[in-house]
């Protein structure tokens, strides 16, 4: 059984496996995990300072209400997870793969992803902003209602992608890479406005006849 506790770190581990975990609160700062396996545990709230997951798998967790300042994510292998309401700021994932985990309400602020897969994910009324994406991949993965701004998506591949109802204010896309999403539900592309594969697209606020007006 699960024991709810609090705790505090502030150095290096090398865990290996570690399972069964409940944190009520968890502080982990100045902080990294190297070379480990996180498998089935929780974390009902928590904040963490500059701290780093370095070669390891988190495996069916669930992270509620968790916010983070400057986190180094490389070479990571996320499994069966579930996010809800995370607010990271000045984020580096480098080499990143996820794989059935679902973001839920999360805030992403100028981070940075670069060689990261989102592959069976679900991504639903997350909210990026000033972020840079390179080599990224949302393959059979449904984005619902996630709202990017300010962002630089050229390097997004949206192959079998599934793009519900999803706002880009302000940002930098690659037009023939979005097409070849799965399916652009709730999107309004007005081609007239696209200047060669790059550009930037400028969304006027939603109305019933136009839920989201890519490019005006």
């Amino acid at each position: 059984m699960k024991n709810s506790k609090r705790a505090v770190y502030n150095k290096s581990f090398n865990m290996k496996s570690v399972s069964c975990f409940n944190y009520e609160s968890l502080a982990f700062d100045l902080s990294a995990v190297t070379n480990s396996t996180l498998r089935d545990g929780s974390i009902a709230s928590g904040t963490s300072f500059r701290s780093q997951i370095l070669s390891s798998s988190l495996v069916m967790l669930h992270v509620n209400g968790f916010s983070a300042l400057e986190p180094f994510f490389n070479t990571v292998d996320v499994q069966h997870c579930r996010a809800n309401r995370l607010e990271w700021q000045t984020g580096s994932f480098f080499n990143v793969n996820l794989y059935y985990s679902s973001f839920e309400e999360s805030q992403f602020i100028d981070c940075k992803f670069s060689s990261v897969k989102f592959q069976d994910c679900t991504l639903t009324g997350d909210y990026f902003r000033e972020c840079r994406f390179g080599n990224v991949s949302f393959e059979n993965t449904t984005l619902d209602g996630v709202h990017f701004q300010a962002c630089d998506l050229r390097g997004v591949d949206w192959s079998k992608a599934h793009l519900v109802n999803c706002i880009f204010e302000n940002c930098l896309v690659n037009f023939e890479g979005m097409k070849k999403a799965a399916d652009m539900q709730g999107l309004n592309l007005n081609h007239k406005y696209w200047n060669g594969k790059h550009t930037v697209c400028f969304m006027p606020i939603p109305t019933e006849a136009y839920p989201l007006n890519l490019c005006a």
